[in-house]
């Protein structure tokens, strides 16, 4: 019998009932070394499912034990740390311009580019060829980059809410107003990018987002200067339901997108 062979399928089976990568090792050892003992010289028809037996009925045994608990919270909080640091900063950013008195319209043209920020750090593991380290760790890849993107889109979510505040009531305008011109957008790009990241890999996806954002970039800014009955007062339900959609858009895309991540850990597990 192959047992180099057997080793990796084995600890593949065993991984994924432990979701652990220490866990797996140990109960593979442990494996094999109650089936040395108490099965010595199994012919490999018979082997095969004693090691299964052996390594099912460890990981049930180990599953038993008590295992430290972490709340939701600790765990989002605790990828916080995990995400670069040039992340933040460049996301305040957009900040500048409303402290130096620019008006709204350069602040939403720019408010785009904060989206690539964001699809660089759920890119990472794969720009960095990291993703098969990240699919043998303790959580799973897909609660790891959810929890990261969560943390950057609610930053975001404060960001836009402090610049909607900020510029409330410049050049006439309401904060419900105010809210739609920023909001609009940015939704745009980040939907944009999460369809583009369900279909491209890697360093493709922060392009492709890159581009998008640029794209979005112009045309608002064309649309300021060229189309000034877009923004009048009567044009607002417009804006209103362009956001809703936008907003229910990007909820369904991140949902497909979350199920993507899932497929793709699967797939890279099964990698040889």
């Amino acid at each position: 019998m192959d047992l180099e062979a057997q080793y990796d399928k084995l600890y593949r089976y065993c991984y994924f009932q432990c979701k652990d990568v220490q866990a797996a090792e140990d109960v593979v050892q442990e494996t094999f070394l109650r089936w040395l003992e108490h099965y010595p010289g199994q012919k490999e028809r018979e082997a095969i499912p004693t090691l299964y037996t052996i390594a099912r009925n460890l990981c049930v045994d180990l599953a038993r034990l008590p295992q430290p608990t972490l709340s939701l919270g600790q765990f989002v909080g605790g990828q916080a740390r995990y995400i670069q640091k040039q992340t933040w900063l460049l996301s305040l950013v957009v900040l500048v311009p409303v402290l130096w008195g620019t008006d709204l319209w350069i602040t939403a043209a720019l408010l785009p580019f904060l989206v690539p920020l964001a699809v660089s750090e759920g890119a990472k593991s794969t720009l960095y060829g990291m993703e098969e380290l990240e699919t043998a760790s303790r959580f799973s890849r897909k609660s790891v980059l959810l929890a990261r993107l969560c943390l950057i889109g609610t930053f975001h979510a404060v960001l836009l809410l402090a610049l909607t505040l900020l510029l409330g009531g410049s050049q006439g305008l309401s904060l419900g107003r105010t809210g739609a011109y920023l909001l609009a957008p940015y939704l745009l790009t980040a939907w944009g990018s999460l369809w583009l990241s369900r279909r491209l890999r890697g360093r493709e996806v922060l392009y492709g987002a890159t581009a998008l954002a640029a794209l979005a970039s112009v045309s608002y800014s064309a649309a300021v200067f060229l189309a000034d009955d877009l923004f009048a007062l009567g044009a607002l339900p417009w804006w209103g339901l362009a956001v809703a959609l936008l907003a229910a858009a990007l909820i369904v895309e991140g949902i497909a997108f979350a199920k993507r991540i899932k497929e793709d850990t699967w797939n890279l597990s099964f990698e040889t």
